[in-house]
Order: C-alpha cells, then structure tokens, then sequence
C-alpha cells in the first residue's frame, strides 16, 4: 500500500516538473541581434578644458558629477548672502586654498571648548561683499564656518 502510494505521488510530481507542450524542445528566446557595432569618433574639443583669464587650465568635473568645491563657495556665497541681506550674485570670490587643520576646531576654536586632536583636511575660502571680506573654514568639502575674528560661526539655516 505504501509503495503504491509512493508511485502515484512521484507520477503527479514529475508530471507537475514537465515542460509545457511536452515534446515541443525548442525554446524561445527575445530577439537577440544588434546593429553592427564598430569604432566611434570623440571629438576631444569638447571635452578638453579651456584656459581661464590667466592662463591656467579649467578643471570641468565628470558629466553626470557635481564640483563639489564650486558647491562649497556657492553654499558659502549664499551663508553670506543670508546674513547680510544682500544679493548672492554680488559675493565674490576672492580665494580659496587647502589647509590641513590641526584639530576639529579647523583653525577658529570657540571659547571654553575641547576638540578632537587629530588633522582635518579643509578649505580655507576668503570671499567679499561690499568691500567686506568674509574668511571660512571648511571640514573638506562637508562644513563650514565663518572665523570672524578667530571665534566660530556656525552657517544660517
């Protein structure tokens, strides 16, 4: 009895596991030819950076990637902006150079605060408004403040 029921359970298994159209062997797959693919022409002017007024090469980021440092200014620019109620586009950019700070206070520690001994890579960005010159520390390209007079200022949300 047991066998006999072992028998038809394996029968209504395996028919179960058999392809539809029992003896039909060809299998149908997608349309799979492509156009005939040979070299392809750049043309380099496009992609090759221009000199700037002074000579020196523009460095243009990857397409489909942000410059993250012309983020960083425009984000400074606009903090300044902000603060002072003038327009951003009057905020220019007077320098920008790479410092690697010797702390977590990136160069301008508040008052009566213990930061993080270790090196911090960072900006520091100098930019002007109405003949006022506006100097940021950065953490990289992450954060920044404005060192007015050696103290922090935390940027305007």
């Amino acid at each position: 009895m047991r066998y006999s029921i072992f028998v038809v359970v394996l029968a209504v298994f395996l028919a179960a596991c058999s392809p539809t159209g029992a003896g039909d062997n060809e299998t149908s797959y997608p349309n799979t030819s492509y156009p005939n693919v040979g070299p392809s022409t750049v043309d380099l002017s496009q992609i090759t950076p221009v000199a700037n007024e002074e000579g020196e090469n523009v460095v243009i980021p990857p397409p489909g990637q942000r410059d993250s440092q012309a983020k960083l200014i425009h984000d400074i620019s606009l903090d300044v902006s902000k603060r002072s109620g003038a327009d951003i586009s009057e905020v220019t950019l007077v320098k920008i150079e790479e410092v690697v700070w010797p702390d977590h206070s990136l160069g301008c520690p508040a008052p009566d605060v213990m930061y993080a001994q270790a090196l911090v890579d960072g900006f520091r960005v100098v930019v002007k408004l109405e003949g006022k010159e506006y100097t940021y520390h950065t953490n990289g390209l992450r954060s920044f403040v404005w060192c007015n007079d050696g103290v922090p200022v935390e940027p305007v949300k």
